[in-house]
């Protein structure tokens, strides 16, 4: 008997910026989604156990991230629009 177990990254979009952001990678300029990654532990390809969870700034067209975190929380929040 096999048992396949693994773990499996979810991300949902809880947002989007207020005003357009420059990109510092591709140089576009462009509104954000503000997401939350979610790893998940999983028994069978069916994701059973919430492991821990981030917030991110996302860019749309090349993908590059800016994390979310107690550092620059205050200077980010004022800016995004979060439906969580």
């Amino acid at each position: 008997m096999f048992i396949i177990w693994g773990l499996k990254n979810i991300r949902k979009q809880i947002g989007q910026t207020n005003t357009t952001w420059i990109c510092k990678h591709c140089k576009n300029e462009n509104y954000w989604p503000v997401v939350k990654d979610r790893k998940w532990f999983t028994l069978f390809w069916i994701p059973l156990i919430p492991l821990n969870a981030t917030r991110n700034v996302v860019c749309p067209i090349c993908g590059s991230t800016l994390r979310i975190n107690k550092d620059n929380e205050d200077n980010l929040l004022p800016l995004l629009d979060i439906d969580e």
